[in-house]
């Protein structure tokens, strides 16, 4: 009986590797075009650096947020709840956890807007040297950090299909973050920028926000498909709630003292 399982999950799991792999080198690709992109705008200067901390301190925020801390804390969480829950149960850990995850991220986005110039002068206190940059790193921290709210759903949505066994499509979400952000970055840098006194950098930044939003809408469907909508919901004594916050707590600071090291 054992072998005989082994033997049926071994293709599934093959198949399921295989699919991260291509989404991932798919991803890799992408990113390379996007990073080839801004090079090719801005080249090497003060204009390229005020972007690439504008994108760094809100990206800090999501690897704390979102894609580190919370995907590690929910996905196992939420695969217990399918196990041993009913479904109307792991429906509702979901809405809470997808409610509890729009506060947090909105009220950052929030702060990194007002304390963006504090967050500059804190990475890059060098910037003060050129004229403007400074003021162009603000404006673009400003611009891109809704990007986080996006993305943080984005990495709610891909924590719940993973948890479901659904991975090619959360895998290519990446992927669909770089090519929106080049596309809408273009379009309103690039093409319309001239004609709507928007500049290159500007609009660059606006197409990182519209990236995040097509990583979610990407993963939207798959989401409803697997029977997972979204409806506000507010426990913070839900029990799946405390679980997902008690293992985020470690998880949190370790990345936090990782970064940290790494700036």
């Amino acid at each position: 009986m054992k072998e005989a399982s082994r033997g049926q999950l071994k293709p599934g799991l093959l198949k399921s590797a295989g699919i991260i792999s291509m989404a991932v080198a798919v991803s890799r690709m992408t990113g390379l075009v996007r990073e080839s992109v801004l090079g090719w705008l801005f080249g090497a200067g003060a204009v390229f650096d005020a972007y690439v901390l504008g994108y760094r301190i809100p990206n800090l925020a999501r690897d704390l947020f979102a894609e580190g801390a919370l995907a590690s804390a929910l996905v196992p969480t939420f695969t217990r709840y399918l196990a041993t829950k009913t479904r109307e149960e792991a429906r509702e850990l979901s809405d809470i956890t997808g409610t509890l995850l729009l506060a947090v991220a909105s009220a950052v986005s929030v702060l990194g807007i007002a304390f963006s110039p504090a967050f500059v002068n804190l990475f890059a206190p060098g910037f003060h040297a050129v004229p403007g940059k400074f003021e162009m790193a603000v404006q673009l921290v400003r611009i891109m950090f809704p990007f986080l709210v996006l993305i943080a759903l984005s990495a709610h949505a891909q924590a719940i299909l993973n948890a479901c066994h659904r991975f090619g499509i959360p895998a290519l979400s990446a992927s669909l973050f770089n090519v929106g952000s080049i596309v809408f970055g273009l379009t309103f840098g690039y093409w319309l920028g001239p004609h709507i006194g928007l500049s290159t950098v500007r609009g660059m930044a606006i197409g990182v926000v519209f990236g995040g939003a097509s990583q979610l809408a990407f993963q939207l469907p798959s989401l409803w498909r697997a029977g997972f909508g979204w409806r506000p919901r507010w426990n913070l004594k839900h029990e799946g709630v405390r679980d997902i916050l008690r293992l985020m707590g470690p998880l949190f600071w370790r990345l936090l003292r990782c970064r940290s090291t790494f700036l």
